[in-house]
């Protein structure tokens, strides 16, 4: 397969960045990135490719968070560690699991409260694999059609993230598989990083986001990321303060013939 990739992750108001991003593909070679701020990378002939966001959640009821380490723990220990297990489709729900009580784990030794959204892709010639957790946004680009693979944010109480002591990861993940198509788009990010996006009707503004990503010149995780602090939330004059983190993963070509 032949990749481009870019991502852009911007703090936001807060004291620390709660996003965390990152990637790891296969080929003769492996390369890993994680964290950081802008990054675009053309990565020809391989064979598959792992790429995650994690946004660090905040819980209210316990004043000891630690979620920007929730989210680089499981980030790196996906890529890390579940790398290889995630090339087959029937152990992501148990790399849920794994992750949630890594995250559980974590929290008892560092005696606070760790918790964190994680939407990751899974891409071989032959498909692309999506796992979320949460709502950080992931979106589906193919041809003409324009999917949200995630649920719409409808209020401010996350019931489903990595650390929950009332479920499993796999009771609270969900999978979704899409054959892999020549010129697809993926689109993961924070909620931070769509959040002015939204029209006033709750729908996501398509069009803007199919132009910046189709149409503009340049890193088009950075214009996203960009253009989403320039713009105000809908109906009203202020602008996102949360934390933005997108990855976007163009299909340029695949190792064999389609119908």
């Amino acid at each position: 397969m032949n990749i481009v990739i870019s991502c852009a992750c911007v703090q936001g108001a807060k004291e620390t960045n709660q996003d965390y991003y990152g990637l790891r593909c296969g080929s003769e070679t492996e390369t890993l990135e994680t964290g950081g701020s802008f990054l675009e990378k053309r990565m020809n002939h391989i064979s598959h490719i792992t790429a995650a966001v994690a946004d660090g959640v905040s819980l209210s009821f316990h004043p000891e968070n630690m979620n920007e380490d929730a989210a680089a723990v499981t980030v790196n220990h996906l890529l890390s560690q579940l790398y290889y297990q995630s090339e087959h489709e029937s152990q992501l729900p148990l790399i849920a699991d794994e992750l949630n009580r890594l995250i559980l784990n974590r929290s008892k030794q560092m005696k606070g409260r760790m918790a964190t959204t994680l939407s990751a892709i899974f891409i071989n010639p032959q498909k692309a694999v999506l796992m979320y957790t949460g709502d950080s946004p992931m979106i589906r680009i193919h041809g003409k059609h324009f999917r949200l693979i995630t649920p719409l944010k409808t209020s401010s109480y996350l019931e489903n993230y990595l650390g929950n002591a009332y479920h499993s990861g796999r009771d609270m993940s969900s999978f979704v598989s899409f054959p892999l198509c020549k010129n697809d788009i993926y689109i993961l990010a924070t909620d931070g990083a769509l959040e002015a996006f939204y029209k006033e009707d709750g729908t996501l503004d398509q069009d803007e986001i199919r132009r910046i990503v189709l149409d503009m010149p340049g890193n088009n995780a950075q214009n996203l990321i960009r253009i989403s602090g320039e713009r105000n939330l809908a109906g009203t004059e202020m602008k996102c303060t949360d934390d933005r983190t997108a990855m976007i993963i163009r299909i340029e070509e695949i190792n064999y013939e389609q119908e």
